[in-house]
Parts: C-alpha cells; structure tokens; sequence
C-alpha cells in the first residue's frame, strides 16, 4: 500500500468521487444538492450547511436547501455575496462579476439564524455563477486546527461538480423550452408544415394542415406519408420527398392530399431537408448523397381556393 502524497486530502478526494458516481442529469435539483449535502456533511461534520442556487437571472428566486441549520427569512429574493476573492479564483465573466444580482464583498455573509463563523463557495462553471454553498460553524464553537482558507479550498472540487451538473440541467432545460417554443410556433402557424423522415414516416403536422385534412394528430403523426395521397399521387409524393432527403430544394411542388371525407385537397409546398449532408473526413470514403439528413421539412399552402376560382372562371367563360 503506497503512502498518500504530502497534503493530499483523502476525505475530499473520496467525496468528490462519490459524487462523481451519484450526480446524475436525470435528478431532479432537491436529490442533485441532497447528494452534495451528504458530501458535505462528511466534510464539515457538525456544522450548519446551505446550499443556494440559480438568483442570476432577472426575476429568478434563488432556492434555498439546509441541514443543521436554520436559513434566515427572504433569503429568495437576496442578492448572492460572494467574496472579491472566491470570484477571482472562480474566473467569473466580467458581466456577471458586475450582476445587480451578485454583491460583491470582504466579509462572508451568513444565511443562517444563531450560527458561528462560516465561509461560503461559489457554484461556478465556465465562467458563470449558479449559486453558492454555505458553511457556518456551531455558535461559540472553538476555533478548527484547519483555517477558514483551507476549509473553503477543499470544497471547490465538490463545488465544482454541482456546479457542471446544474449547468448542463440548465442548458438541457432552455433546449427543451426552445424546441417546445418553436414547436407550438409551428403548430400556430397558418402556413401548412409537415415533417417526414427517412421512412416516409410523418413525424410533424401542424394544426393547419390538421384541420385541412379534417384528421386528428394521431391519424396523422406516424403514418406512412404515400398512405395520405391519393394512388395516383404517390410516386409523385415520394419523388419529391426523396429529393429533399437528397439534399435538394423543391419549390412550388404541387400535391393533392386526401382529406378524412375523401375530398381531393390540392397543395402546393416548399420541400427542404432537415440537416445537411455531411462532408467525408480525410481519407473517408464520400457517403451517399444526404447521408446526414434524417428528415425533411415542407411547408405548404392550400390550393383549394384557387381551384374553386379558376373553376369559377371557366364556367364564366
């Protein structure tokens, strides 16, 4: 067995690998920050810990979690203190250094209620703030053989992991929102938008072309495309798809669709792929044309109108 090497810390290293093993992105933030408490609980044995997180953002409230401690009221809605040099050593962006949400200060504020002397570390990753932990020793406690500094500098790596974590969670969550922002844009849309895959499968209908059809979505969405054409439309439908999947724009490609009554729908629709097709590596073979598109995209516009009109016309005539 190999003797530690001088001043390494075999408490901290052993939580920073189990948190390594027990964050995961599928926890919830209450599990996320209960599994770093207990990491710091073996660390800081008796002391009150906090953690806060999120507060940076306009209007955001920070959520608070304790353990052995009693946080002080309105903390939600506080400005995070951090010390001049916990965001140096942090390589916070200068935009977040100058936060009206960030105070920045010489002396650690305390958000516990009859709590002795403590310390605070930032959650910092990539150069931005998502919280801070908090330690604070029993009321009148004597003072530890190990300084406040050297407290505070063995929590960074435990810091650090929460921090990555709740980053990647946050970034996971704005994806998500923007994909469903844009999905119920597309489903508002009065221009007609379908999605079909590399199967001729149709994975997107908006509302329009729903009600267009007369069809629910689930009649629609996951349906073989050529099964919503009449016959004489499908190889039509399929060439015209299949050159999208190519990486080719189709303009103007008209199709007639077939409605739940059976009425012949005519539509007109711009075809384009979803992605672009990938450039070979060095000393790859080239892959086929549109290897890296997975889908395509059409937006349309219904013709049944017009064909009403220009059928008008000729009778008028």
């Amino acid at each position: 067995m190999t003797a530690p090497e001088p001043g390494l810390d075999l408490d901290a290293a052993a939580a920073v690998l189990l948190l390594a093993r027990d964050l995961h992105l599928d926890l919830d933030e209450p599990t996320l920050v209960s599994r770093v408490l207990d990491a710091l609980a073996r660390l800081e044995p008796g002391c009150a810990l906090a953690v806060r997180v999120g507060g940076l953002r306009g209007g955001e409230a920070v959520r608070c979690y304790a353990r052995h401690g009693v946080l002080r009221g309105g903390l939600e809605r506080e400005r995070l203190a951090v010390s001049a040099e916990a965001a140096l050593a942090a390589a916070l962006k200068p935009a977040v250094g100058s936060s009206a949400r960030l105070r920045l200060g010489a002396r650690w504020d305390s958000p516990f209620v009859g709590a002795g002397a403590g310390f605070s570390v930032p959650l910092a990753s990539g150069g931005e703030l998502f919280g801070i932990i908090d330690v604070a020793d029993p009321p009148a406690a004597a003072p530890r053989a190990m300084p406040m500094p050297a407290r505070a500098a063995r929590l960074w790596p435990v810091a650090n992991q929460l921090a990555a974590v709740v980053r990647s969670v946050g970034a996971e969550r704005e994806v998500r929102d923007l994909r469903d922002y844009q999905a119920r844009l597309i489903d508002q849309a009065d221009a007609l938008v379908l999605a079909v895959d590399r199967r001729s499968r149709v994975t997107a209908a908006n509302r329009a072309l729903l009600t267009l059809l007369g069809r629910r979505r689930d009649d629609v969405v996951g349906r073989d495309l050529r099964e919503l054409v009449p016959d004489d439309q499908r190889q039509h439908v399929a060439t015209a798809f299949a050159a999208g999947l190519a990486g080719e724009h189709r303009l103007g490609v008209e199709i007639v669709l077939a409605a739940a009554d059976r009425r012949r729908v005519r539509t007109v629709w711009n075809v384009s792929a979803l992605g672009e097709p990938a450039e070979p590596a060095v000393g790859e073979a080239a892959a086929g044309p549109g290897a890296a598109i997975g889908a395509v995209v059409a937006v349309g516009a219904d013709q049944s109108r017009l064909a009403e009109l220009e059928a008008q016309m000729g009778r008028a005539e």
